[in-house]
């Protein structure tokens, strides 16, 4: 991790982002394009508070774990959007019926996943 004094030399993504490069770099290099992206969102997520890098780091994962496995990028923004969307309805819950919330979850993980057939030896 870096210090806080590290963290205030970091430039802001509105500084390092220029809408044409990224079209031309994205068109030309989708590559370094991805590695540039990836480079912008780690240096930003190190500039959050200590106690939230851990968990925005995972959220990132997750976020490219999407991407990488889409089809094509209107598939990942949509799979990442209710991503998003999922979120903010746990927000809203949480925040207006925690214990609706929480019941929901147990309801969840209860449920099995797939069902599970006995093999039978011959």
């Amino acid at each position: 991790m870096t210090s806080k004094d590290d963290k205030a030399d970091v430039p802001s993504v509105r500084t390092i982002f220029n809408f044409d490069y990224m079209m031309t770099l994205y068109k030309e290099d989708p590559g370094a394009f991805r590695e540039m992206t990836r480079g912008v969102l780690h240096d930003f997520i190190e500039t959050a508070p200590d106690q939230y890098q851990q968990n925005l780091e995972h959220l990132q994962c997750r976020v490219d774990m999407i991407a990488d496995s889409s089809a094509n990028p209107l598939q990942a923004c949509i799979r990442i959007s209710s991503l998003m969307r999922q979120s903010l309805n746990d927000l809203h819950f949480s925040l207006n019926d925690p214990s609706g919330l929480m019941a929901e979850r147990a309801a969840q993980t209860d449920k099995p996943k797939a069902k599970v057939l006995q093999i039978k030896p011959r």
